[in-house]
């Protein structure tokens, strides 16, 4: 959270750690309702639908940018990152190359 600060957008940083609380624990939950085991499924569709109206209210398309590659990301596996690195990650980036670091007041 310290890096919103210092670009003076606290929600740059906020919103990538929404994606990985909520979205991915929906999608968490899909998972378990439909397969009854941890694997990677179509889950992420969940995280989409959990994410996308977050960040649409406080950062518009480019919200949705983020949230679209952050439920991308979270599908798949990348060696020994885990998704929970690779989710707020994404999302802190493509936010910041996206919407910027503009003052929300």
């Amino acid at each position: 959270m310290m890096v919103g600060f210092l670009i003076d957008n606290v929600w740059v940083a906020v919103i990538p750690i929404l994606f990985m609380s909520f979205g991915d624990g929906v999608a968490g939950i899909v998972r378990n309702l439909l397969y009854g085991k941890r694997t990677k499924s179509w889950g992420n569709l969940a995280m989409f639908a959990v994410c996308a109206p977050m960040v649409f209210a406080v950062f518009s398309y480019a919200g949705l940018i983020s949230a679209t590659l952050a439920s991308i990301v979270e599908k798949f596996e990348f060696g020994l990152i885990d998704d929970n690195v690779t989710v707020p990650l994404v999302g802190f980036v493509s936010l910041l190359l996206f919407a910027g670091p503009i003052k929300i007041t």
